[in-house]
């Protein structure tokens, strides 16, 4: 097997060495419904099973990029991708080709972007997720995959939290513009009100919770091209918001758990200032 941007698959990957069945008119990489990915060579049906262990996304890239081209089938996952992928793999493209321009699918729930590109889009006419206890936050990402940065804008009400009490790998940084809300920060607490702005390093602990008289909208961006870890410790000041675990987990569907579930829905009035 050849290398992928510099970095060779073996060092990447679990690799069993079964024949597949693929034909791809240029060395490419194909992912089936189960996240396999499969390799072969210029129309050649030889390849390699390659077993992914952790996800990313890899966009179109050009043979100049990293000596591959990425299928169409835009998804490609490992554990590694957002340190080896972000770096060799997902370069920026030659100043020469443009970027084109992502679909927006209209549905009841909202406008949810596809695939790759980019887009313009109102948060009034986004796809939300929400729920009683953790309030309601956009999702521009929609089916698209963003490998390095994460955005969102979350709207809580008072006494909903916007997780539960956790460090994680990647540096986060908010900006509250609307309404007011406690900061649970490094197990101290503090009062945020609009144009506040708070900065995380990695693995600094935080949470927030809705307080005021209405909702409080923060806008949230964090990091990711250096994976993903997090961790949700036993904290006495964020259980007094109800916003801390019973018992310390790295799963964030653990953590979660008691706070119900979420759906999507499209933008209700009120929500945004």
């Amino acid at each position: 097997m050849g290398p992928i941007g510099g970095a060779d698959v073996r060092e990447l990957h679990e690799v069993s060495d079964r024949r597949t069945d693929v034909h791809l008119p240029r060395v490419g990489l194909e992912l089936d419904s189960k996240t396999t990915i499969r390799l072969a060579f210029d129309g050649d049906v030889h390849g390699s099973s390659v077993t992914p262990i952790g996800w990313a996304s890899v966009r179109q890239l050009t043979p100049e990029q990293s000596g591959m081209v990425v299928t169409s089938q835009a998804k490609l996952r490992t554990v590694l991708a957002n340190r080896y992928v972000a770096a060799s793999v997902c370069k920026d493209p030659p100043m020469t080709e443009s970027v084109r321009e992502a679909q927006l699918k209209r549905t009841e729930v909202g406008v949810i972007p596809q695939g790759t590109g980019w887009f313009v889009l109102n948060a009034r006419d986004v796809s939300w997720i929400r729920s009683d206890e953790r309030g309601q936050d956009t999702d521009f990402e929609g089916e698209q995959e963003w490998v390095q940065l994460g955005f969102r804008i979350h709207v809580l009400m008072p006494g909903q939290r916007s997780g539960m009490y956790h460090r994680e790998r990647g540096q986060e940084d908010f900006l509250l513009v609307a309404g007011e809300c406690v900061l649970v920060i490094e197990g101290e607490e503090r009062r945020l009100k609009a144009w506040d702005f708070v900065h995380c390093p990695p693995w600094t602990h935080h949470v927030f919770v809705g307080a005021g008289a209405g909702p409080c909208v923060i806008v949230m961006t964090g990091n990711r091209a250096v994976g993903f870890e997090v961790v949700y410790p036993v904290n006495d000041v964020a259980a007094k918001h109800a916003a801390s675990v019973l018992e310390e987990t790295s799963k964030p569907a653990d953590a979660h758990a008691r706070l119900g579930p979420e759906e999507r829905s499209a933008y209700r009035e009120g929500w945004l200032p």
